[in-house]
C-alpha cells in the first residue's frame, strides 16, 4: 500500500509527466532491492533453526554479526546510488527527464531506511513474530498517506519520499525493535540503536568522500565506467578501515572464509 500510494499521489496531483521520471528511478532502486531481498529469503530458514538449536547469547551474537554485515551492504548500495544516480539516468534517460539533485540524495536516503532493517524483521519472522507489533502496518499506511498527500502538495515529489522515509524511520524501525527485543532477545535495545547510528554515521562520511571524488571532469559512458570504478573501490576500502577492529567484522569474516572454504572442498 505505501509504495502504490506513492505513485497514486504523484500522479493525482503533480501529473503523469512526474510520474513517469518518478517511475524509472523508482525501478532503478525497487530492482536492488529486488536483488538484496533474496539474500534475506535465503537466511530466514537458517535463523529460525538457530532461534531454536542456540543459546540466547549466541542467538543475538549472530544478529549482531549479520546486522554489521547487511549494514555494510546496503550502505556501499546506497552511496553507489548517491554518486551514480545522475550520470547514469542521464545517459538513459536524458538531461529533461533528471530530478535535481537533492531528490537523488532522497531515494538513497529512502533505500537505506527500507533495507538497513531488513535483518531485524528476518529474525522476526523466523521467530513467527507476526502479533507483537500487528497494529504496525497499519498505523504506517494512515500516517504515510496523510503525511504523503501534505508534503507532496508542499514541496512535491521529495514529499512523496519524505513521507515513506518517516514512516520508515520513526514507526516501522522503533516498533519492530522494541518488539524483537522484548519478545526474542529479552535485552536493551540502547546498544544495537547506538551501533546503528554508529554504521549511519560512517555511510555518510563515506558517501560524501566518495561523492567528492566522483565529481570528475570527464561525462558519457567514460565518466559513468570510471565512477563506478571509484564507489566499487572506495566506500569498501573506507569501510574496512572503519571496521576492522569491531568484534562483528571479524565475525563476518570468519563466517565468510568458512563458506568460501566449504565451497572449494
Amino acid at each position: 500500500v505505501i509504495t502504490a500510494a506513492d505513485s497514486i499521489v504523484i500522479s493525482s496531483i503533480l501529473g503523469l509527466e512526474i510520474l513517469a521520471i518518478y517511475g524509472n528511478y523508482y525501478q532503478i532502486i525497487n530492482a536492488l532491492i529486488g536483488v538484496v531481498s533474496v539474500i534475506y529469503t535465503a537466511v530466514t530458514a537458517s535463523i529460525g533453526n538457530s532461534i531454536i538449536v542456540s543459546a540466547d547469547e549466541r542467538v543475538y551474537s549472530n544478529f549482531e554479526t549479520l546486522t554489521f554485515m547487511n549494514s555494510w551492504l546496503v550502505g556501499w548500495f546506497s552511496v553507489c546510488l548517491y554518486c551514480l544516480y545522475q550520470p547514469f539516468m542521464k545517459i538513459w534517460m536524458g538531461e529533461k527527464m533528471l530530478f535535481p539533485n537533492y531528490i537523488v540524495v532522497l531515494f538513497a536516503v529512502y533505500f537505506y531506511s527500507w533495507l538497513v532493517r531488513r535483518i531485524g524483521l528476518t529474525y522476526k519472522d523466523a521467530a513467527g513474530m507476526w502479533e507483537q507489533d500487528f497494529w504496525k502496518p497499519y498505523v504506517g499506511v494512515v500516517v504515510n498517506i496523510v503525511v504523503n498527500i501534505v508534503l507532496c502538495k508542499t514541496i512535491g515529489v521529495a514529499g512523496v519520499l519524505l513521507s515513506t522515509i518517516i514512516v520508515m524511520v520513526f514507526i516501522y524501525f522503533p516498533w519492530e525493535t522494541w518488539a524483537l527485543f522484548k519478545y526474542l532477545f529479552k535485552r536493551s535495545s540502547k546498544e544495537y540503536l547506538l551501533r546503528m547510528f554508529f554504521y549511519l554515521i560512517v555511510t555518510i562520511i563515506v558517501a560524501l568522500v566518495t561523492d567528492y571524488l566522483c565529481k570528475i571532469n570527464i561525462y558519457g559512458i567514460l565518466g559513468l565506467v570510471i565512477k563506478m570504478v571509484i564507489c566499487s573501490l572506495l566506500p569498501n576500502i573506507m569501510y574496512l578501515i572503519a571496521y576492522f577492529k569491531l568484534p562483528e567484522f571479524q565475525d563476518g569474516k570468519r563466517r565468510v572464509f568458512n563458506i568460501i572454504n566449504s565451497k572449494r572442498n
